[in-house]
Formats: C-alpha cells, sequence, structure tokens
C-alpha cells in the first residue's frame, strides 16, 4: 500500500531549517534597524544645523537685519518640523523592527531550546508563545 511507505523528514533537519529561516530574518531586521539608525542620525545632525541656523538669522534679524531674516528663519523653523515628525516617524519604526527581532529571537530560541534567562543580553520576557517547543527525539 502507498500509505505505508509515507515518511517525513527527520524533525531535526526541519528545525535547522525553520532556524536558517529565522537566521536570515534576524539578519535582515538588524539590517533594517541599521538603515533606520543611520536616516535618524542624519537627521538629527542637520535638525541641529537648521535650529543654529534659525537662531542667527533671528538674532540677526532682531538686531536690525532685513526682513528676509524673518523670513529665513520661519522656513527654518517649518524644517524643523518637518524633520521632528520624521524623527518621529522613525522611531516608531526602529520600535516595530525592534519588536519584531524580539519576537524572532524568541521563535529562534524555542527552536534550538535555549532558555531565555540564560541568552546573553536576555531579559526573560522574550517568549512569543508562537513556536512550539521542540520535541526532543
Amino acid at each position: 500500500m502507498a500509505l505505508l511507505s509515507f515518511r517525513t523528514r527527520n524533525p531535526q533537519r526541519d528545525r535547522d531549517t525553520d532556524r536558517g529561516r529565522i537566521d536570515r530574518l534576524l539578519q535582515f531586521l538588524r539590517q533594517l534597524h541599521a538603515e533606520i539608525d543611520a536616516e535618524r542620525s542624519g537627521l538629527e545632525a542637520r535638525y541641529e544645523k537648521a535650529q543654529t541656523s534659525a537662531a542667527f538669522a533671528l538674532e540677526a534679524f532682531e538686531n536690525g537685519g532685513g526682513e528676509e531674516l524673518a523670513s529665513k528663519a520661519d522656513n527654518l523653523t517649518v524644517t524643523m518640523q518637518r524633520y521632528h515628525a520624521r524623527v518621529a516617524a522613525l522611531e516608531k519604526q526602529i520600535a516595530f523592527v525592534e519588536g519584531a527581532e524580539m519576537e524572532a529571537r524568541a521563535f529562534h530560541d524555542a527552536l534550538s531550546g535555549v532558555d531565555p534567562e540564560k541568552r546573553e543580553g536576555g531579559t526573560g520576557s522574550t517568549s512569543s508563545g508562537n513556536v512550539a517547543q521542540p520535541a526532543h527525539d
């Protein structure tokens, strides 16, 4: 009978395949985090530069400078507000990626049989509940 010849893969091979996928996911999430963090750092540097320029323009205007300095200060204020909004959006993205990384790490640890308390830098509260503990062969 054909039903009697059905074979399944070795459970260890399945766990290894799953761990490989999760490893790639973790690598991708770390890469995303680095990209978002680099963008945020660049924006923060430009924000500080715009803030300094706005302060100098406003001070020059108050000391008798032309009307164009007040307009420049206003434009820089709008620019800083945009920077602030973008940095806030990036912060949300970072929080999302960090949460996804915690979930993926918990998934990986469950597949590997790693106790989250013993993992380096572990908090013990990263168990996602999304993966069954591996059966011992």
